[in-house]
Order: structure tokens, then sequence, then C-alpha cells
């Protein structure tokens, strides 16, 4: 048996359609802590809460249309998050949280901007070309969007 072939634990056992099976898992104390506060927050078992959860993050890969792309929104996301929370402490308004900084126009552009740049600089093999290239691109949308909305004119 190789090293690819070998496996550490117990045996995998087919669980039988229907039937709950137990599952073992070790965890750190943190992600024990927060399970157990959130299984009380709703009613639940450790063990429901455990299994809403692994269950939710299946659903939502599939959501997203599979790891990668899941990974891609959440780099997003992420890029958006800081950047608009970023841009609301540089205008001294350290307490607007999420649902306050998007609304306004300076960090919600920060925050665009960032998410853009991430996409633009995560994609695979780019060149400064590309890069140029798909700037151009958005620069010509957004023009023609603004006017079919009526704000410019060419």
């Amino acid at each position: 048996m190789t090293n690819e072939q070998k496996r550490i634990g117990r045996p995998l056992k087919e669980a039988e359609p229907g039937k709950r099976v137990s599952l073992g898992l070790k965890v750190t104390a943190a992600i024990k802590s927060k399970l157990d506060k959130a299984a009380r927050e709703v009613g639940r078992t450790q063990s429901q809460e455990a299994e809403v959860r692994l269950e939710r993050s299946f659903e939502e890969e599939a959501a997203f249309g599979g790891p990668d792309l899941k990974r891609t929104l959440y780099l997003i996301a992420a890029h958006f998050g800081t950047a608009g929370q970023r841009a609301a402490m540089a205008a001294g308004r350290d307490d607007w949280k999420e649902d306050s900084w998007v609304n306004d126009p300076d960090c919600y552009r920060s925050a665009a901007l960032a998410a853009m740049e991430a996409l633009l600089f995560a994609q695979p093999n780019w060149t400064a070309e590309d890069v140029r290239l798909q700037i151009e691109a958005l620069k010509g949308r957004a023009m023609s969007h603004l006017a079919s909305a009526g704000k410019i004119k060419f």
C-alpha cells in the first residue's frame, strides 16, 4: 500500500439511506465554543448545529457553482468589505459598520474599486496588457450605462 492509498483513522463505513449515523469529529476549543454558543442561541443540540452548518456549506458551494467560484466570490466580498470599512475609518467614521458605510457614496466607491482590483489581479496568467484592456472595456461599459441613464451625452 502506497502513502497515497494509506488512510488514517477507522475504515469508512457506508451509511444506510434514511438512517442517522454518528460522525466522529475533533475540533479546536474555539470552534467548539462557537458551535455551542450558536446551538444555544437557536435551541439546537451541538450535533444538530454541526449538521446544519455542514449541510449549509455543501449547499452554499453548490449555489456558488463549485469551490473555485465560491473562493472567487469570497475574495470579492472580503476586498469589498475591508476597503469600505477602511474608507469609513479614513473619513473619521469608525462607528460605521457595514449597514452604514454601504450607503455612503465615497465608501461604496472605494469598496467597489477594491473588489474590481481583486478580480483583475486574481485572474489566471494575467498580463499588464490584459488588465489595461479590461479597464478600457469597463470604462466603455460605464460610459454606455451613464449615457443610457441620461447622465451624459456622447
